[in-house]
């Protein structure tokens, strides 16, 4: 049986992000402003097939800001449980948010994410 993953909604709240260095959460979180933009989410709309891959198309909304990305990622099925693995990247300058200096550098703007979805199929 073959798996077709043509829609999916995810989001978190930033408050609830522990990098287990509670001093940086607690600047990520005063940077990203999550006090007045507490989530952060991702609804999927379209997947197409580039190069033998998958790339998810969607909206991320962040920050008070919604954009189209293209994400790619790989599903593999182990019996009835289901891995979504992928990786994106993106500028936050993209959503608005305020570019990070430290000292007299300025650090890049990209922002690289890796995720590992897990699930089981139930039965319908």
């Amino acid at each position: 049986q073959s798996l077709k993953v043509s829609k999916a909604d995810f989001s978190f709240r930033l408050a609830d992000f522990d990098s287990e260095h509670k001093a940086r959460d607690e600047k990520m979180n005063k940077w990203i402003e999550s006090d007045k933009f507490p989530k952060i989410s991702f609804s999927l709309t379209d997947v197409k097939t580039v190069n033998g891959g998958s790339v998810g198309i969607g909206k991320l909304s962040m920050h008070g800001v919604s954009k189209e990305v293209e994400v790619p990622f790989t599903v593999t099925r182990e019996g009835n449980t289901v891995s979504i693995d992928g990786t994106a990247a993106f500028s936050y300058e993209d959503w608005n948010l305020e570019i990070i200096r430290l000292f007299l550098f300025r650090v890049r703007p990209e922002l690289n994410v890796q995720f590992h979805l897990k699930g089981v199929i139930s039965g319908s």
